[in-house]
């Protein structure tokens, strides 16, 4: 995703360095991928499955819903390779050296205050399972403040969590990223979607039943993104179990203040959904694990009754994919392939016109 405007400080750099090679194989595959719905996430997802530069190594195969929206992958092994082929040109490992000493003040202001082994024990804890890795990626130059969570299997069969932080749309100075709480926050709803939505997923019966609560705010769904039936149950649960840990490790407060924030966005089930969640939480004997609580709970919001949010402000609409912080430089160029693709696209309308021109001065 990408700014209305020219983008914080970093993202003008990133952009400056890789302007020359707008021309470049990438560019066009990636144009590609992005028509078939290469987007939000997954650009992020491939490049945590690449290696450090310069070799960008792939070990194991991308997973097949990652195959899925890119177009197979014979077009993501297209596109390592020509990943690798532009980092090595545009030297991309030299800028990442030249701006080693921001991303070192990024990591060191947004680790302030920031507990991930507190979050992590506390979801473990709550989900009755856990994975064996928790990471946070800050990305300057992927935009608007908020993040995506990526479940990320290794060659070893280790299952790590990635909690993927954007920053604030706040104009050409220095990034603004997520920091402390709200970092923590953050990393609940993040890594909450590797372990909350398979619970969910598995019973699509159960989702078809919200049907009626999600007709009355399909429109502000869409506008979020969450333009289906199953991503308002995916998103809706999880922000119930935000909601619920912001009473238990914040206090009431912070819950209270969530669960109005989610009522005006539509999610208003937010406050019956956490409530819902203490009960689980004092049940455990009977439910071992969130999974085996999750149809208990669909059951009881399909019980609640339809009723429209408050009305809300528009939420900014999604650019194209831009870059994430040192992950490697796959999705870092992305962001830049982007503008390229922007770019040429300019290009070929005005040679349209000009053409256009030619052929009315001749008739």
């Amino acid at each position: 995703m990408g700014p209305a405007g020219m983008g914080n400080s970093y993202a003008q750099r990133l952009e400056r360095w890789l302007d020359p090679f707008s021309d470049h194989e990438a560019v066009a595959i990636a144009e590609e991928m992005v028509n078939r719905g290469f987007t939000y996430d997954t650009p992020f997802a491939f490049a945590l499955i690449l290696g450090p530069l310069p070799d960008l190594a792939l070990d194991s195969p991308p997973p097949s819903w990652m195959a899925a929206r890119a177009g197979g992958d014979d077009i993501l092994l297209r596109f390592r390779r020509a990943l690798r082929d532009l980092a090595e040109k545009s030297r991309f490992s030299d800028f990442l050296h030249d701006n080693r000493e921001l991303f070192d003040n990024l990591v060191a202001q947004s680790s302030e205050g920031y507990d991930p082994q507190r979050i992590s024990g506390w979801m473990e804890s709550f989900y009755g399972y856990g994975a064996d890795g928790y990471h946070t990626v800050l990305a300057p130059a992927s935009f608007p403040t908020g993040g995506y969570g990526v479940g990320i299997t290794s060659g070893n069969g280790e299952w790590h969590l990635y909690n993927i932080a954007r920053a604030s749309e706040s104009g050409p100075g220095t990034p603004i990223l997520p920091g402390g709480r709200d970092l923590e926050m953050l990393a609940i709803h993040e890594w909450g979607h590797s372990l909350a939505d398979p619970a969910v997923f598995a019973h699509p019966d159960s989702i078809r039943q919200l049907e009626d609560l999600y007709e009355p705010v399909s429109h502000l769904m869409a506008e979020q993104h969450y333009a289906s039936l199953q991503s308002f149950a995916q998103e809706q649960v999880l922000r119930g179990i935000d909601a619920f840990a912001r009473l238990e490790i914040w206090g009431d407060a912070e819950y209270q203040n969530y669960v109005s924030q989610m009522n005006s966005r539509g999610f208003y089930l937010t406050a019956m959904v956490a409530q819902e969640l203490a009960s689980y939480s004092d049940n455990r004997s009977e439910y071992e694990t969130f999974a085996d609580f999750a149809p208990v709970l669909l059951e009881r919001m399909a019980r609640e009754e339809p009723r429209p949010p408050r009305p809300r402000m528009r939420v900014h609409p999604a650019l194209l994919v831009r870059a994430i912080l040192g992950v490697v430089a796959a999705v870092v160029v992305f962001w830049w392939i982007t503008v390229g693709m922007r770019r040429r696209r300019k290009q070929i309308e005005e040679m349209h016109d000009l053409d256009d021109s030619d052929s009315f001065s001749g008739s």
